[in-house]
């Protein structure tokens, strides 16, 4: 697509012709395989890893770029995910639904990598939820697992997951979908994470991955048989992370940290300030009431109490307000009626 630009100098009108460039192209020519999305579109055209990793993998996969997009997955098992014990049936679920691990690679989320990640989703989070985010998913690593889908389909593997993964809110999750299958009980410590749509696939590798390492992982994902390399790292990933995990149910939490708590509370006048404020606090929960988690925090180490960081994490789950509601998420998840509509049109 021709691009102009008109200039006019003392009454004469000047026309250049501006010669398209590769990501003129690719904005032309691949931007309908890439998402649904309008505002996606907008948000990532100019967005630093979305266009590194688009470039990267557009000379990688070559004429393949488009097939190879739609079979493409890519899955991230948080913190909680992989401490909670989640890995092995999410194996099962993936299998069981025809996809095939790629590449399993541990990854950190650290700095601010998880605040990119989901940078365009955390605009209604209040300052307490994003406490307690960072609070967990530092917590230790996350698993990537990059994932094909051969079998014939009329929505791009990203699309078909995020579908079958369900809602982070229980109660909306249709049956049969993988947070269910997990047991996930809450929004915020949702165990997994998926790219919604290929355009997501591409930028999330921006984000979690060098340049270098980068285009190794979009190497594997364009070869034509991934191999035994995917299913072996896979393996090695269950044996590290395949066990049966902790509970990370907010009622157990708020027992052992009560008990904490009261056992470390002094008498008197010395029980006033913080821990008057820690054991209100414990009491606020019990009822079922929110609180200000990141106050509490402030409280137990201004008392020294030593709580068990994922006991923390999982009373700010269940027991803090979660969204602003004057304000509205940049991004929302696929439109899944808008791709089906797509592939009836083809």
């Amino acid at each position: 697509m021709k691009k102009f630009l008109k200039a006019t100098v003392r009454g004469i009108q000047f026309v250049t012709v501006l010669t398209p460039t590769l990501e003129d192209d690719i904005a032309a020519k691949y931007w309908p395989h890439l998402t649904r999305d309008p505002a996606k579109e907008r948000c990532y055209d100019r967005e630093t890893y979305f266009r590194e990793a688009l470039g990267d993998a557009v000379e990688i996969f070559g004429a393949d770029f488009v097939p190879g997009m739609r079979r493409s997955a890519l899955l991230l098992l948080k913190p909680d995910g992989l401490v909670a014990g989640k890995l092995r049936p999410t194996s099962t679920f993936l299998q069981d639904h025809g996809f095939r691990v790629v590449l399993a690679k541990e990854v950190f989320l650290g700095g601010h990598r998880w605040r990119e990640m989901w940078r365009y989703q955390l605009t209604t989070a209040t300052l307490d939820r994003l406490a307690v985010n960072e609070c967990f998913l530092t917590a230790g690593p996350s698993l990537l697992l990059l994932l094909r889908h051969d079998a014939e389909d009329t929505l791009p593997a990203t699309v078909r997951l995020a579908g079958l993964k369900g809602s982070a809110d229980p109660l909306s999750r249709a049956p049969g979908t993988l947070r269910g299958a997990l047991g996930q009980h809450n929004r915020v410590l949702s165990y997994v994470h998926a790219a919604d749509e290929p355009a997501d696939l591409i930028r999330e590798l921006g984000v979690l991955s060098d340049a270098l390492e980068r285009r190794s992982v979009l190497a594997r994902l364009a070869a034509d048989e991934s191999g035994p390399q995917g299913e072996e790292e896979l393996a090695q990933a269950l044996w590290r992370h395949g066990g049966a995990g902790r509970d990370l149910c907010s009622s157990s939490a708020l027992t052992r940290v009560t008990r904490q708590v009261r056992s470390c509370a002094p008498g008197g006048p010395s029980a006033l300030g913080p821990w008057t404020r820690l054991l209100d606090q414990m009491e606020s929960m019990a009822q079922g009431a929110r609180i200000d988690w990141r106050a509490l925090r402030r409280d137990l180490e201004a008392t020294k109490v030593q709580v068990d960081d994922w006991d923390l994490a999982a009373l700010g789950a269940d027991f803090t307000v979660h969204d602003e509601p004057e304000f509205s998420k940049t991004l929302g998840g696929p439109d899944l009626e808008a791709w089906s509509r797509a592939a009836s049109a083809d």
